[in-house]
């Protein structure tokens, strides 16, 4: 990743967090699903680690690519989002599940699992409910279950399982 694109480097210049914190995770969502190197991988999910804290987490606009829409005009400072305004409205929701879907780095699986967790929410109740809606529209449910099994079979940490058991539950319910 070129040194003037690095979210750290964003971050630390003054930009805003949550454009830093999108940009890693698009970053990230684009190296799962383009079958990145595990060591690339494990770099940069500690990147959006760092950038995804507590207070960050509760923060409801944290959560704002993921819904954006294709009528808004939004400007960010990284190259990963120089067509942003010709994507339909829920592919970065799309791509997130895929790539939870098809990531075998129990790292990285944990915090895409967090962040839609957090997505989900971090928010109104009606607003959650909408967004529980959208991710079983997506098919989400199928690639959570996937994922589940995808780890079920190999020697995988409880944490990683819990929180797709924790999101599986959720959106059970719905």
């Amino acid at each position: 990743m070129p040194k003037e694109d690095s979210p750290i480097l964003a971050f630390n210049n003054g930009c805003d967090i949550h454009n830093s914190l999108s940009a890693s995770v698009i970053r990230l969502i684009e190296m799962v699903l383009k079958g990145g190197s595990e060591a690339e991988l494990y770099k940069q999910t500690e990147i959006c680690i760092k950038l995804y804290s507590e207070s960050i987490a509760k923060n409801v606009s944290s959560y704002r690519f993921l819904l954006k829409g294709a009528d808004r005009n939004v400007s960010f400072s990284t190259t990963t989002f120089q067509n942003i305004n010709n994507r339909s409205t829920d592919e970065y929701l799309v791509q997130l599940l895929k790539a939870i879907e098809v990531c075998r780095s129990e790292l990285t699986t944990f915090f895409f699992c967090r962040l839609l967790l957090g997505f989900i929410t971090c928010c109104k109740p009606s607003v959650s409910l909408i967004r529980q809606r959208r991710i079983i529209r997506l098919d989400g449910t199928n690639s959570l279950i996937r994922c589940f099994m995808s780890f079920i079979t190999e020697s995988v940490h409880c944490s990683c399982i819990d929180m797709l058991c924790s999101l599986l539950i959720m959106l059970y319910v719905r």
